[in-house]
């Protein structure tokens, strides 16, 4: 299978002080197409806040991906702004009793 290198970028939680003191690093193009991925998801606003600096670059959110969705209001808030939303996991699936010996 060949593989084709994915621009990648991440947005960071504060701007830094220092060095190139952006709040996006990678390889992120004002118009791009992206989708943002958070590891884990409770009430979304870590998602927001990134977002918000894709859009200040004028870049279009095609889905919003979550490792893990807490289940407390990210996915709804997600999908109420317009936004295609998706998760690995939900909480639930790690409470679930399994038959596993």
């Amino acid at each position: 299978m060949k593989r084709h290198p994915i621009q990648a970028f991440w947005v960071r939680q504060a701007k830094k002080s220092h060095g190139t003191e952006k709040w996006i690093e990678g390889d992120l193009k004002p118009g791009s197409r992206v989708v943002v991925v958070d590891d884990v998801t409770t009430k979304g606003n870590s998602v927001f806040d990134a977002i918000a600096r894709v859009r200040e670059i004028h870049c279009e959110i095609e889905e919003v991906i979550s490792l893990v969705d807490r289940e407390e209001g990210a996915r709804e808030r997600i999908t109420n702004a317009g936004y295609n939303f998706a998760s690995m996991f939900t909480i639930s699936d790690f409470s679930k009793p399994t038959n596993a010996i």
